[in-house]
């Protein structure tokens, strides 16, 4: 009987061991999902021309997490009962529109223009609705025209 009762505990930790182990990995390839395509919105960027980056980003630009390119949404939004009543946890948004992935750019004005010229600060969030919860990732770059 004692074993028994030993065996049943043993048992049960060990399930919560394997369910917890399988959150984790579903966070984790829902993090690198959103880091990989933030990434490359910044990398979209630094490949600009300097001059166009200002007034294509200063109001923001959606994006999509389609990480593995099959078409298909890899995240989904924050749902409205996550939401309620605190806007840091419901989707980003671009002209009114929810996005899972918004990318700004704006005008550094905290460094003298005579050390690095003009500065750009860019930055890529996304906000998804993860096994966890509402998650956000929030990469950040900095751009300059080289003091030209």
């Amino acid at each position: 009987m004692l074993a028994t009762g030993v065996l049943v505990v043993g048992l049960v930790g060990a399930a919560s061991a394997v369910t917890s182990l399988a959150n984790l990995r579903r966070t984790y390839t829902e993090t690198q999902a959103a880091i990989t395509v933030a990434r490359a919105e910044l990398e979209r960027i630094r490949e600009m021309p300097f001059n166009q980056i200002l007034p294509t980003y200063q109001n923001g630009v959606a994006f999509t997490v389609d990480a593995d390119g099959d078409g298909a949404g890899d995240l989904s939004s924050p749902s409205p009962n996550q939401t309620a009543g605190n806007p840091y946890y419901g989707p980003l948004t671009v002209g009114g529109t929810p996005t899972l992935g918004r990318v700004d750019a704006e005008v550094v004005t905290s460094v003298p223009p005579a050390a690095l010229g003009k500065l750009l600060r860019c930055v890529a969030r996304v906000r998804w609705s993860g096994i966890n919860g509402t998650r956000e990732v929030r990469l950040v770059t900095m751009v300059s025209d080289g003091g030209s």
